[in-house]
């Protein structure tokens, strides 16, 4: 679901702007949604480091290519995850990297459900 979010969102800001936008990760730190607990379809975490370098990689890649800024749109609000992000910012020379959560944009159209029983 924090995937398809954070596509979604990024869609209509590129409808609406103009941006390019780049290929969707759909991995990060995911440390408190696990499969045992009933969250299915959650993919383990990926090492903090590895989503920091990843990112601060992209960014400079992206910079390579002209770019002056990139906007990094989660659609996952773990407090570990968005860390690991804000250090990636932190780290960024060659780029401006800005971090925005797709659930900003899309909180007034989602609607809570009770939890399903497992069977």
């Amino acid at each position: 679901m924090d995937s398809l979010l954070s596509q979604i969102t990024c869609d209509d800001i590129s409808a609406l702007t103009g941006c390019v936008v780049a290929p969707l990760l759909s991995y990060g730190i995911s440390r408190n949604l696990k499969p045992e607990n009933g969250y299915f379809g959650t993919v383990d975490t990926i090492r903090v480091e590895t989503l920091v370098n990843l990112l601060v990689d992209l960014g400079a890649s992206h910079a390579k290519m002209g770019f002056k800024m990139a906007v990094v749109i989660s659609g996952h609000g773990e407090t570990d995850h968005f860390k690991a992000i804000n250090s990636a910012i932190s780290d960024s020379k060659e780029i401006q990297l800005i971090m925005l959560s797709a659930y900003d944009f899309t909180k007034e159209m989602i609607e809570e459900l009770d939890d399903v029983e497992k069977t």
